[in-house]
């Protein structure tokens, strides 16, 4: 009970002294920060400290006291902010993500693998069946546009990507695909 009492007690004084000297905390703080963002963490943290710790007895000059207290409580403000940021930095280093560097050359050989992709498998396709998956999945364009392109109707162009899928599933499924790549590249 006799604890509650004096804490209670040591928040009576700090509001107390923030009733008086509110003006003098608010115009030290602005005057000694950078980061008015930071302000009002500021007056809390001083509330607090004052809590924690009252004004002793013996203080004469409470304005002095009181803008010094400020200026301490913005340089732990400032450590703790600095602190966080190291940490978070050498966490950010352990934690990047491995970016693999793509040279030219890598773009060229990806193209190349690409275009020889389409080859293969067009030639298990009839010629507007190839077209319309070149249409659609090579060259990234809607239905319409490969339609447009192809000169044919939407209808047709969805039906020839249809067919032309279900073809392709059951080649790669099947042996008869890994079989001619097998013999390319032995034959």
């Amino acid at each position: 009970m006799e604890a509650n009492f004096k804490k209670s007690r040591k928040v009576e004084l700090a509001s107390e002294i923030f009733e008086e000297y509110s003006d003098l905390i608010r115009a030290a703080i602005y005057s000694n920060i950078s980061d008015y963002s930071k302000a009002e963490d500021v007056y809390q943290e001083l509330f607090l400290s004052l809590v924690h710790c009252p004004i002793p007895g013996h203080i004469q000059n409470v304005r002095g006291y009181l803008y010094r207290a400020v200026k301490h409580d913005i340089i732990d403000l400032a450590k703790k902010n600095s602190i966080y940021r190291k940490h978070i930095c050498r966490y950010g280093k352990y934690q990047r993500p491995k970016v693999k560097r793509r040279t030219p050359l890598d773009y060229i050989v990806e193209t190349e693998e690409f275009a020889n992709f389409f080859n293969e498998i067009e030639q298990y396709l009839s010629p507007a069946e190839g077209n319309a998956v070149e249409q659609v999945f090579r060259h990234e364009r809607e239905i319409s546009e490969s339609a447009e392109q192809m000169g044919i109707s939407k209808r047709s162009v969805s039906r020839y990507k249809c067919v032309a899928l279900k073809k392709l599933r059951a080649v790669f499924n099947g042996s008869l695909f890994h079989q001619r790549r097998i013999r390319a590249k032995c034959g």
